[in-house]
């Protein structure tokens, strides 16, 4: 999406509370401080896309701020990175095998002995697809 895409929603809002969560991230709760139309809030529902989860940058301009040129804002040009709490790619795997030792019917009386024996098969797998190195 080029920063000419990128779609925008200004309003005006109180910043009540910020808290540090586990991962180190913050979570902020702002609230408007007028009401919002039925045309904002379509387009912040649409901007969520109908839930919670868009990602993207957030700025904020206190009011006591003065003389701010908003084109010279340092907003990125990339996208945001993707939501921290977001599941890693072994957490994913995992997940995966979790569910795939249940349609096998749970396997032994196990899953992390199940998990250990089909991660060492994985791994045995690509070494055996590693090209030979010299010593």
């Amino acid at each position: 999406m080029s920063s000419e895409d990128r779609r925008i929603i200004t309003l005006p809002v109180t910043w009540e509370t910020a808290r540090r969560l586990k991962d180190r991230s913050v979570s902020l709760h702002l609230k408007t401080t007028k009401e919002v139309s039925s045309d904002d809030f379509h387009e912040i529902d649409r901007l969520l896309g109908g839930g919670a989860g868009a990602n993207g940058w957030f700025v904020f301009i206190d009011n006591n701020s003065t003389e701010i040129d908003v084109a010279t804002l340092n907003v990125p040009k990339e996208n945001a990175p993707v939501e921290r709490g977001a599941k890693t790619p072994s957490q994913r795997l995992r997940a995966v095998l979790y569910v795939r030792y249940q349609q096998l019917g749970s396997p032994g009386d196990d899953f992390e002995i199940w998990y250990r024996q089909e991660m060492d098969y994985v791994i045995g797998e690509y070494k055996a697809l590693l090209e030979d190195r010299p010593s």
